[in-house]
């Protein structure tokens, strides 16, 4: 009965996979035609991932670079490859001045495995920090300054540092690491210096005052003083001489000198540089210097032909469309698909605005902006005075747009009608932002409807009448007194049931409805108060991401207590909006309860050493664990496993990226599929569907339908916004968990949104597909819009849980947390405290089956690998219950229950396995043993490497019987320096680290 069992479901999934691979090799030719560019064929997305915001993916031990820089012979300084100078050293000092292609490559491979949401900053850090030695650099990460990140219209950006010495800068000394389209090390250019040694930077003796006394004294035999008036003054920034302590290297020094350098401005027309020896008050260096840089004002005409004054910015004689006291920046789409041209921060030569729906869009946020900081306290939309994109003349399909909305994390308007000169319009955009920055309503049914209210509602307060949008040339778009002139439901009599498919539930039909209870709370009381009773909800979060029209009644009264009483005319008239609109007493709705667990044996699967491990809920010792392939594991994406519901077999995704079966009773393996193309996947509850991703950077999860083959299908994601329109920044997803019903697949996402020459707009968030009707709903999980959330998973228990990563780029903090979708309560599992350079260490936490505990993987420094540790939690599913343990060394942990058998997985016989042991002694000078042991003869190359990638000795490379080996590296002729060395025979490949002191 087993073995049918088995080739039927073999058979099966057989089938499957070579109908959904046809359908899939279709779909990713339409797939890529229609996003216009593919990620070259064999570059997997685990490249572009490390470039990407994103939180809570693992990172590799910092390798150290050990190639002597100091020791370079002349003829290593510079070589041509590929008929293009690839390498150029600094004779002078032995660091790098530029570098490209094969000598980049040799680098970056030391940089181990990044965070998926590492930005570009933490990459090109990570590149100089993995080779710190090779760069004569002693500590990056404390001696470069990031100074910025800069885009280019092919795609590629440039990470710019300056370096700095205990503290004191460097003057001049700048490196720039070069990144491209997936944001992967491909170029390098620098001046500056190694590590110095000796210098005191404590070491003054000739103080500020007098350098610039110096400097002046100088300076004023042969150069005109004129002082500058007060407006000068205020152009220029500048107050007087000014003294700043830096470290300065110049070929006719014999080693860097600690001087001031000195800045005075004599006049409007010159500014000199003056470097002067702290020491001995030696002038070294001067030059002569401009800049200038000032925020600015202008007036100019706005859509609807009215004057307005703009607050924009100046530099370098060009102005641009960036308010800086409210940071707004205003974008041009021009007419363009975002996804093919980046948008561009508008600009003017001379400070005026011709773009009158620009001018539009600019000063009304600020005016939205400003009521809501004025009546309410609230700074920006998030509360903390976050930078707000928008984009005008915004197309997702190359025609003009007849919406606006808001797409999480910027606003964009369509130019079909004039919908930013729209004030309303564009303070019922902003209050979405809002709205998803405190109480998260989810975009869909009532709760949607809920969302598209409070953006009505609180847009009738900044622009005060009950008209939308009657500013455009096609007229208002609602009333909300009298909801019925434009055929929308004034009463839940009229309330409209609809599917997902259908405007995502009605957010926009039934939105009216709690809508006109606003208005009626308003002509009742006036709208100041009912303003401050309407934006109270949100502030004291009385609502939740699934709250119905009957809790919006219970936020309303309570809020409207807090404010002016049990007992109060507000309260009343509150009670009496709401009861007239059919919105009655009745309970509020309630969160879902807990559904029993799975019965039978917990166990994890995971991977260790880059292969696939099975144990039990607890490990005593590595005998209790199976090794049931030789195959390796893709341990790049982040569900590269899923079990059964029964336990009973798995898929993986090995490390080519095929996808294959394995028996978990027999052990039996089976290849379905070697196009090379999976990342992550996730089988359904019942096991009918299968949901994966490919290692493209495309915009597609591959739904396959293991019942019926036929009805699998690419079903396209995207950035799910207000108003109904999908738009197309969303890049690729990744982390792939169901909800207990099978309706629902839970994933992270990352989205681009390029901007021509500038940083782009960049976020991870996670989402609900509905892979019935393909909608994504954004679920919400945070507060702040810098925090970053990925690699979510649900309870096993209830979909109302999920634990995540949570990574906050600017505080450089990394933890585990849980987080209740129904009240938005969150609570850290795991906090990993102020993170080196900002990595995160840690992530991929799971549930356990009876969701008593939670597993996750973290690195441990001390040891140089991932591990993996286990925290008890109560039943609330939150809250920590207990000491945190160690579970094993491994990463990518997936729970599963093994219902049929209650057999110990350490009773199951363990696969004999090739070994590849740590080379003794190590450090070694300059012999070292080499240890393997082959459980059936083979063929065997066992190489070593230098850091840059480089084959410097083959130890083995031939037929080699089974048994123990020793194989002796003499290192006499190599330089001091950390080496590889890699160990490969059929089915079985391992590297090793080993490290030669001279």
């Amino acid at each position: 009965m087993k073995n049918f069992r088995y080739y039927l479901r073999l058979a099966l999934l057989c089938v499957v996979l070579i109908t959904c691979v046809i359908t899939l090799n279709i779909t990713l030719s339409w797939g890529w035609t229609a996003n216009t560019r593919k990620t070259p064929p064999g570059t997997r997305r685990k490249l572009s991932k490390t470039v990407l915001i994103s939180i809570g993916n693992r990172i590799k031990s910092t390798v150290v670079q050990t190639q002597n820089a100091s020791k370079a012979s002349t003829s290593q300084v510079s070589h041509i490859l590929n008929g293009r100078e690839s390498f150029l050293r600094n004779d002078a000092n032995g660091t790098p001045v530029f570098m490209s292609g094969d000598a980049v490559d040799g680098l970056k491979r030391r940089m181990g495995k990044l965070s998926a949401g590492a930005s570009f900053s933490d990459i090109a850090l990570r590149f100089i920090i993995s080779n710190n030695e090779f760069f004569r650099l002693a500590n990056p990460a404390e001696e470069l300054m990031l100074m910025s990140v800069t885009s280019d219209s092919n795609g590629d950006h440039h990470v710019l540092y300056d370096q700095y010495y205990n503290g004191v800068p460097f003057h001049g000394n700048r490196l720039t690491v070069h990144l491209d389209s997936n944001r992967i090390p491909y170029a390098f250019n620098a001046r500056y210096s190694p590590t110095p040694e000796g210098i005191d930077t404590g070491n003054v003796f000739f103080s500020a005052g007098q350098a610039v006394e110096k400097a002046v004294d100088g300076l004023s035999s042969n150069t005109p003083f004129s002082e500058l008036n007060d407006f000068m003054r205020k152009l220029y920034g500048y107050e007087g001489p000014s003294a700043e302590l830096v470290i300065l290297e110049n070929p006719e020094f014999t080693e860097p000198r600690l001087v001031w350098h000195v800045a005075v401005r004599p006049n409007s027309r010159d500014f000199w540089q003056y470097f002067i020896d702290a020491r001995n008050g030696e002038i070294v260096d001067k030059y002569n210097a401009v800049v200038s840089y000032e925020p600015a004002t202008a007036t100019a005409v706005d859509a609807l032909g009215g004057e307005r004054i703009l607050h924009v910015s100046e530099h370098e004689n060009v102005y641009y469309m960036w308010d800086t006291e409210a940071e707004i920046y205003t974008y041009d789409a021009q007419g363009k698909v975002i996804d093919e041209t980046g948008v561009s921060l508008i600009t003017s030569p001379d400070n005026t605005w011709p773009d009158s729906i620009a001018v539009s869009a600019h000063t009304n946020t600020r005016l939205a902006l400003d009521y809501y900081e004025n009546k309410h306290n609230r700074r920006g939309l998030d509360g903390n005075g976050a930078d707000l994109p928008q984009i005008v003349h915004f197309t997702d399909t190359g025609e003009p747009m007849y919406n606006a909305f808001w797409g999480g994390g910027f606003v964009a308007y369509g130019d079909a009608d004039i919908f930013a000169a729209a004030l309303d319009v564009v303070a019922h955009e902003l209050t979405h932002g809002v709205v998803e920055y405190t109480v998260g309503l989810e975009y869909r049914f009532q709760s949607g409807a809920l969302n598209e209210s409070f953006a009505d509602a609180m847009a009738s307060m900044v622009d005060p009448d009950w008209e939308i949008g009657e500013d455009l040339r096609a007229g208002p778009l609602r009333d909300m007194l009298n909801p019925e002139k434009f055929g929308l439901p004034a009463h839940m009599d009229n309330y409209r049931e609809l599917a997902s498919d259908q405007d995502n539930g009605g957010v926009h039909i039934n939105m009216s409805i709690p809508a006109r209870a606003c208005a009626l709370t308003a002509e009742a009381i006036g709208r100041e108060k009912t303003a401050r009773i309407w934006y109270r909800i949100l502030g004291s979060r009385y609502l939740t991401p699934k709250s119905q029209f009957i809790d919006m009644r219970y936020a309303a009264i309570q809020s409207a207590e807090d404010l002016y009483g049990t007992d109060s005319a507000e309260v009343t008239a509150v009670i009496d909006a709401f009861d007239k609109v059919g919105i009655e007493d009745d309970e509020p709705s309630e969160p879902p309860e807990d559904m029993p667990p799975a019965i039978g044996e917990p166990r994890v699967a995971f991977v260790l050493g880059n292969r696939l491990a099975l144990a039990g809920a607890n490990i005593e010792s590595a005998d209790n664990i199976v090794m049931p392939t030789k195959t390796e594991v893709f341990n790049e994406g982040s569900s590269p496993v899923t079990v059964s519901s029964d336990g009973s077999f798995l898929l993986f995704i090995d490390s080519d990226n095929n996808l294959r079966y394995l028996d978990l009773e027999t052990f039996d393996e089976t290849l379905l599929n070697d196009d090379g193309d999976w990342s992550s996947i996730s089988l359904s509850p019942d096991g009918n569907r299968l949901a994966a991703t490919t290692i493209y950077a495309d915009t597609t999860i591959y739904m396959l339908d293991l019942e019926i083959p036929e009805n699998s299908r690419a079903i396209t994601i995207y950035t799910a916004s207000t108003e109904g329109v999908f738009t197309n920044t969303a890049i690729f997803a990744d982390a792939l968990d169901w909800d207990r019903s099978g309706k629902y697949l839970l994933y992270d996402a990352f989205h681009r949104l390029p901007v021509s020459g500038g940083n782009p707009v960049e976020f991870w968030d996670v989402n609900l597909l509905d892979v019935d009707c393909d909608i994504v709903t954004r679920v919400k999980t945070h507060n702040d819009y810098r925090i970053q959330v990925g690699n979510p998973s649900f309870a096993e228990t209830n979909d109302r849980y999920i634990v995540c990563d949570l990574f906050y780029n600017e505080l450089n903090f990394n933890v585990i947390v849980a987080i209740d979708l129904y009240n938005l309560d969150i609570n850290i599992l795991h906090d990993s405290g102020q993170l080196p350079n900002g990595y995160p260490n840690l992530g991929f936490p799971k549930y356990s089956p009876d969701d008593t505990s939670v597993i996750f993987q973290h690195y441990n420094s001390s040891s140089g690998k991932f591990v993996l540790s286990r925290i008890p939690v109560a039943s609330d599913k939150m809250t920590i219950d207990g000491d945190e343990e160690l579970y094993w060394e491994g990463e990518l942990p997936e729970w599963y229950v093994h219902g049929e058998e209650d057999v110990s997985v350490d009773e199951v016989r363990v696969p004999a396995a090739h070994v590849l042991l740590q080379n003794t002694p190590n450090p070694f000078n300059p012999v070292t043993s080499i240890p393997f042991t082959l459980s059936e003869p083979g063929r065997v190359n066992l190489a070593v490497y230098d850091m840059l990638g480089q084959k410097v000795a083959t130890l083995v490379n031939g037929f080699t019987p089974a048994g123990n080996h020793n194989v002796i590296f003499d290192g006499s002729h190599f330089g001091s320096g950390l080496y590889i060395y890699k160990f490969q025979t059929e089915g079985f490949r391992k590297t090793g680290k080993m490290l030669m002191v001279k």
